[in-house]
């Protein structure tokens, strides 16, 4: 039953927002890790919450807050 409902959900937050597929996003950050990078970015949004959330940690917070909340809905 949660499996159902968790893939249901996954598919509607799919259409909503655009998400880097899990395999990609692995070999995304072992090939940072490999290469001994401090960050590594996944995904279009990745770096601009980032710096946004360094220079305006409130802000950054009240951006994504909304959007995370409806993938809960």
């Amino acid at each position: 039953m949660i499996c159902q409902e968790t893939e249901a959900m996954a598919k509607q937050g799919a259409s909503k927002f655009k998400n880097t597929p899990a395999p990609l996003a692995a070999t995304m950050i072992i090939d940072a890790f490999e290469s001994n990078q401090f960050h590594s970015y996944v995904g279009s949004d990745a770096k601009m919450i980032d710096i946004l959330s360094r220079i305006m940690p409130l802000r950054a917070a009240l951006t994504i807050q909304p959007q995370m909340a409806s993938l809960l809905k």
